[in-house]
């Protein structure tokens, strides 16, 4: 299960929301709602705000929710403008993930947290 998946179970088991319901309420089908959950489905960029706005989510709760979606995307597109040191950068990284150590994932992490 993705974070947004953990994130928006709890958020439904926590007010009693069946997932049925939450997907009615959200104008979209409880298989695609389950298919977001379980990382069967890519989350749409607009997905937050509706949930924010239909269930009048807090400060903290839309922080929590968005980085849950943000840390759940199948796919990420970056525009680096042409910049060569960009490009080379993403090049690098969308080359290398996959064969990182967990010390050099960790590393790049507090890297980018500065």
């Amino acid at each position: 299960m993705t974070k947004f998946g953990i994130f928006i179970r709890k958020f439904r088991l926590d007010r009693g929301v069946l997932l049925r319901d939450m997907a009615k309420d959200l104008g979209i089908s409880p298989a695609y709602l389950s298919g977001m959950e379980t990382s069967h489905k890519d989350i749409p960029q607009s997905l937050a705000d509706h949930i924010i706005s239909v269930y009048n989510l807090s400060t903290e709760q839309t922080k929590e929710l968005k980085h849950s979606i943000m840390l759940s995307k199948q796919k990420i597109c970056i525009t680096t403008g042409q910049i060569a040191w960009k490009n080379e950068i993403v090049s690098m990284l969308k080359e290398k993930l996959d064969n990182l150590s967990e010390e050099q994932k960790f590393k790049i992490i507090e890297v980018l947290k500065e």
